[in-house]
C-alpha cells in the first residue's frame, strides 16, 4: 500500500468578540467603600474571554482594561493581561473613594500591531483619550516618549463588563439612628413589659452600610437584648440587615427617680385638684421652692457603633472629592466621647457624690439629675474627652492629616433618646380659662371654683346652665400619669356629657406615640340645650381605655356635675 502524507498548515482564526464572564467566583456586583466594614468585600474580579470567529478561545493574546471614568477613585490591579489557554483574562477593580456604579471596559490588542512598536520608543493603546492626551508638545511625564500607536476604531474588538456599584462605607454620624418603636410604654407598673429598640446605619454619601454592622444599646434601667424564647440562643444580636438592626429593652428592676425622697410626682410639684393630686397645667415644671425637678418615670438610652464623624465635602481646585480636606472642618461635627445622658441637657454631667455633705451633688436637693452619667472611654485614658478640634474618619486626606486636621482614627457614633413608663393610672383635672372665673376663681354663676397655680385657669368641679347659671362654658380636661408622663401610647379616650349640649375640640381620641413635657388636654365646650331633656343633673365624663401588656382592658373614668337650672 502507498501512503502519502501532505502537511497541512490552518491559519488562526481572527479575534471576533471580548466575553464579559460573570462566572468568576470572586465577581463581585457590589463592592463596599473601604475598609469594607461589616466584612463587605472591597475588591471584584471582572473577567473576560476572547473568541475567534467561530466562537473558540484564543490564547496567549493582550487584552487592555480601564474604568469607563474616573468617579469615585476607584482603580484596577493591572491595566494589561493576556489570555490563558481558554482565552480568559481579568484584572481586579479595588474600591474608591465615592460611591456609584463602576464599568470595566476591555480591548484585545492585536499582534501586528505590538510587533510594529517593538523595539521602538512607541506603545499601543485602544483609547482615543489616552492616544489625545500624549499626542502633544511637550507630551506629559507618564506618557511614552514617541507617543502610542491607535488601534483603528473600526477594528477594535471590545467588551464591558455589567455594573458594579460602589457603596456601603463606614458608618457616619449623620447617617445614623435609632429609635424605640413606642415612646411612652404602659411599663410603670407592669415589670417585664417590652419595647423593641430599631437602629439604622448609613456611611457618609448616605448609602446604606454594609451587613453586619453592630451596635451596643446601653439603657439606664432594664435590660437590653434580644428575646426569642428559645434556649441557649444569642442573647445580644445587634447584627445588620439591610443596614438595620433590632433590639429589645425589658423593663424590669428599680425606675430612676422613683424614690418618694425625689418629691417629683404631680402630688408634690403641682397643686391640688379640689384636695385631690392632679396634673400641673401647660409644662412640667422643672424647679419648685429652689430645687430642680427630676422627671420621673423617664429611662435614657445611649446607642453607639464604630464610625466616623461627618463633613460636608466642598469641590475646590484643591480638593479631591469623597476626602476630608483642610477648610471642611465644623465644629458642629466635633464629636466628644458618647455618653449617656440621663438628664437630657445635652451635656456630660457626671458627680462625685458626697455622702451626708450639705452640697453633695448626688443628693435630690442638689441634683440636676445628671449626676450618675457615664462615659464610653474609646481611648482607655480614664477621662472623659471633649471634641478635639479635628475630623475623625477613614476619610481623612492625606494632606489634611499631615497638616494635623484630621486623623484616620474612628470614633463612635451615637443616639440618645428617652423612653416614657407609662403609668396606666389617670390623674385628670377640670378647668376654665380665668377669663371665665374671674382673677380670684370665686364660684358664680352657677359655677363651682377654686384657684389653680396657673393663674390663666381656675379648677371647676360643678357647671350649672340655664337662667340660674350659664348659657355655655368652655371646661379644659388636662390628663396624665402620677409623674406628669403622657398615658400610654394607644390609650383610648371617649368624652361625654348626659346634660346639656357638648362640642369638642383639641385632644385627641388615641394616645399619640409621644414624648412630651406638657400636659395633654382636650376642650369641652358645654351649652345649655336648645330642647330641654328634662334632666336636672348629668356629668362630664372623660372615659380612659387602657391595653395592659398582657392584653387584657381596663376602664378607668373621671365627670363633672353638670346641673340644669332649666330642665
Amino acid at each position: 500500500n502507498f501512503v502519502n502524507s501532505i502537511e497541512l498548515t490552518v491559519s488562526e482564526s481572527p479575534a471576533q468578540a471580548l466575553k464579559f464572564l460573570t462566572t468568576n467566583e470572586n465577581f463581585e456586583q457590589f463592592i463596599a467603600l473601604p475598609p469594607g466594614e461589616g466584612g463587605a468585600p472591597t475588591l471584584s474580579v471582572v473577567e473576560f474571554q476572547l473568541l475567534d470567529e467561530d466562537k473558540n478561545p484564543i490564547k496567549q493574546k493582550r487584552i487592555d482594561f480601564r474604568l469607563t471614568d474616573s468617579i469615585g477613585a476607584a482603580g484596577l490591579t493591572q491595566s494589561t493581561s493576556s489570555t490563558d489557554n481558554d482565552g480568559k483574562a481579568q484584572t481586579t477593580v479595588t474600591s474608591g473613594l465615592v460611591p456609584g456604579p463602576l464599568v470595566v471596559q476591555a480591548c484585545y490588542i492585536p499582534d501586528d500591531l505590538i510587533d510594529q512598536v517593538n523595539g521602538t520608543n512607541q506603545q499601543v493603546t485602544c483609547w482615543p483619550d489616552e492616544f489625545d492626551r500624549c499626542d502633544v508638545d511637550p507630551k506629559p511625564d507618564d506618557c511614552p516618549e514617541g507617543g502610542y500607536v491607535l488601534v483603528p476604531i473600526s477594528e477594535q474588538i471590545t467588551g464591558i463588563s455589567s455594573r458594579i456599584l460602589l457603596s456601603s462605607g463606614v458608618t457616619d454620624q449623620d447617617s445614623f439612628d435609632a429609635a424605640p418603636v413606642t415612646l411612652n410604654l404602659n411599663s410603670l407598673t407592669h415589670v417585664g413589659a417590652t419595647v423593641d429598640i430599631n437602629i439604622y446605619f448609613g456611611d457618609q454619601f448616605n448609602q446604606l452600610s454594609g451587613d453586619g454592622v453592630t451596635a451596643t444599646v446601653q439603657s439606664e434601667t432594664g435590660v437590653v437584648g434580644t428575646f426569642d424564647g428559645e434556649q441557649f440562643n444569642e442573647l445580644y444580636n445587634c447584627q445588620s440587615t439591610d443596614a438595620t438592626c433590632t433590639l429589645t429593652w425589658r423593663n424590669q428592676g428599680d425606675a430612676p427617680f422613683s424614690a418618694s425622697e425625689w418629691q417629683n410626682t404631680i402630688a408634690d410639684v403641682c397643686d391640688t385638684y379640689f384636695g385631690n393630686a392632679a396634673p400641673c397645667i401647660g409644662t412640667y415644671p422643672t424647679t419648685k421652692d429652689g430645687r430642680n425637678i427630676i422627671r420621673g418615670g423617664r429611662v435614657s438610652f445611649l446607642v453607639t457603633a464604630k464610625g466616623q464623624e461627618t463633613f460636608v465635602d466642598k469641590p475646590g481646585t484643591n480638593n479631591r472629592n469623597g476626602r476630608f480636606d483642610e477648610g471642611e472642618y465644623h465644629s458642629a461635627f466635633d464629636l466628644p466621647e458618647a455618653f449617656l445622658d440621663i438628664n437630657d441637657n445635652g451635656s456630660f454631667d457626671a458627680k462625685t457624690c458626697l455622702e451626708g455633705d450639705a452640697d453633695d451633688p448626688c443628693a435630690p436637693a442638689n441634683s440636676d439629675g445628671g449626676h450618675n452619667e457615664i462615659f464610653r472611654d474609646i481611648n482607655n485614658n480614664g477621662i472623659y474627652d471633649a471634641a478635639d478640634g479635628i475630623y475623625n474618619g477613614l476619610l481623612c486626606s492625606e494632606d489634611a492629616q499631615a497638616a494635623g486636621a484630621c486623623s484616620k482614627d474612628l470614633i463612635e457614633v451615637r443616639k440618645q433618646f428617652s423612653i416614657v413608663m407609662s403609668g396606666d393610672t389617670p390623674y385628670v383635672r377640670f378647668a376654665v380659662p380665668s377669663t371665665v372665673g374671674g382673677v380670684n376663681c370665686a364660684s358664680q354663676n352657677g359655677l363651682i371654683l377654686e384657684a389653680s397655680d396657673n393663674a390663666s385657669y381656675c379648677d371647676i368641679s360643678s357647671v350649672t346652665l340655664g337662667d340660674g347659671g350659664v348659657e355655655s362654658v368652655p371646661v379644659y380636661i388636662f390628663y396624665s400619669d402620677i409623674n406628669g408622663n403622657p398615658l400610654p401610647a394607644g390609650t383610648e379616650i371617649e368624652i361625654s356629657t348626659t346634660n346639656g349640649k357638648l362640642d369638642l375640640s383639641g385632644g385627641d381620641a388615641v394616645v399619640p406615640n409621644a414624648f412630651s413635657n406638657d400636659t395633654s388636654y382636650s376642650i369641652a365646650k358645654l351649652s345649655r340645650e336648645v330642647e330641654s331633656n328634662g334632666q336636672e343633673v348629668g356629668l362630664l365624663s372623660i372615659q380612659f381605655t387602657f391595653t395592659k401588656p398582657d392584653g387584657t382592658n381596663e376602664v378607668i373614668s373621671y365627670s363633672l356635675d353638670v346641673n340644669d337650672a332649666n330642665p
